[in-house]
This record gives C-alpha cells, structure tokens and sequence, in this order.
C-alpha cells in the first residue's frame, strides 16, 4: 500500500497548485499584474482554506482525519501553482 499512500498527497499537491492558477490568473487579469502581495493573498487564502478543510475533517466528519502532510502539500502546491503564473506572466511581458 505504499505507493498509494502518496497519492493522496499527489492529489492535494495538485489541486491546490490548480486553485492558486486560477486565483493567480483572476488577479492578473483584473489588474493587469501579478505582483508579490498579488501571491502573498493567494498564499493565505489556500492555506487558510486548507487548514480550515482539515479542521473540519477533525471536528466533524468520523471517517476523516487531519492530517499535518496534507496541509504541507496544500502549501507546496499553491506555492508552485502561484510561482508558476508569476513566471508564465513575466516572460509574456517581456516577448
């Protein structure tokens, strides 16, 4: 089972690299920037949202758990989704 206990980190990883694309992109588009407050916000947001999700899996739901890796992949992948937008945006202006 040892291969597909990383999964579930995959998938936090990638949905929330997913989520910070997007929220990266509304920003760019409705200011015309991405500046590092722009990334900072959506930094915050993801990882209160994480958080929040898995305090809710504690509290609330029995067959989940929280679980600290989780909240780690959350932040890696919105830091990589959001990096990702900044960089794609920078290189677009210059060419």
């Amino acid at each position: 089972m040892g291969f597909f206990d990383h999964l579930d980190k995959i998938a936090h990883f990638t949905v929330y690299a997913i989520l910070s694309i997007l929220m990266a992109y509304e920003i760019y588009e409705r200011r015309g920037n991405l500046d590092l407050r722009g990334l900072v916000t959506i930094w915050l947001i993801c990882f209160a949202y994480g958080l929040l999700l898995e305090i809710v899996q504690l509290m609330f739901l029995s067959d989940r758990s929280f679980e600290f890796p989780d909240i780690i992949a959350n932040i890696i992948g919105s830091l990589v989704g959001g990096i990702f937008v900044y960089v794609y945006y920078r290189k677009k202006k210059k060419v």
